[in-house]
Order: C-alpha cells, then structure tokens, then sequence
C-alpha cells in the first residue's frame, strides 16, 4: 500500500513577510507643484517599506509636455513605475504611467498598488491611469 502525501496547509503570512515588489518608481518634481510635497514624503515612505523599491525624481518626464507644465492650473503630477528585478534591477515589463496624482484619495491609491498589486495598469486606481492613456495614445 502506498502512503498518500498531502500537502502542508502553509500558515496565514504575517502581511510583513508577504513577497514585494521590485520597482523603480520616477516622479516628476517640475510639473507637481504643491502637491509634489505630499506625493514625495507618501512615496518616500512607501519605498522606504519596500525591500527593493527605489525612488528618483526627474525633471519634467515629458519634457515639459505635460499638462502641468502647459497650464497654469496644473493637473498635478506624475509617476513612472518600472518593475524590475529585485537583484539585477533589469526591467521587468513595461513602465507604468501613473497620474496626474492631485488627492489624498490618489496618493493613497498610488502607494496601495505599489504595495499590494503586480504593479500593472490594470490593478491601478481608474483615476491614475489617464496619464498612462494618454502617453500610449500618443505614440500611436
């Protein structure tokens, strides 16, 4: 008679030991404004958490095409978002557009799906992915 294996029920993870992402995260310090200040310390605190995450800011990402930078009521800023890999730090996937990001509410969601997603466009809060949109659309 064969003896049966059964799988081990793997214990309930602790949410500080579950698996993080690797990413870059590249926000745009030209076009925010007063709102960069908030994003920047949410951001600063999100990858601060994160094992592998890193954090750059840049001039205008768009070469001050975007629309902060042509309006004089900026929309606010954005965030690329860059998987990678979490020795090498090669890219994974492609880079997310993310934002503008101009509430509480989307700094929120912004450093919730950095913390909790597979980092895709489609995990992302529906408000944060006009910018992503749009620069597609415009490559097209």
């Amino acid at each position: 008679m064969t003896k049966s294996h059964h799988p081990e029920v793997p214990p309930c993870p602790n949410p500080g030991d579950r698996p993080q992402n690797a990413f870059t995260v590249m926000y745009c310090g030209t076009c925010g404004g007063q709102r960069e200040s908030a994003l920047l310390q949410a951001l600063s605190r999100a990858v601060g958490r994160s094992a592998h995450g890193v954090l750059a800011r840049a001039t205008c990402l768009f070469g001050g095409r975007c629309g902060a930078a042509r309006e004089s009521n900026a929309d606010g800023p954005v965030v690329l978002v860059q998987r990678c890999h979490r020795v090498t730090r090669e890219p994974r996937g492609h880079v997310v557009t993310v934002g503008p990001v101009r509430t509480t509410p989307e700094v929120n969601g912004l450093i919730r799906w950095l913390e909790t997603s597979d980092l895709t466009v489609d995990e992302l809060p529906l408000p944060l992915r006009r910018a992503h949109y749009e620069r597609v659309a415009s490559r097209n």
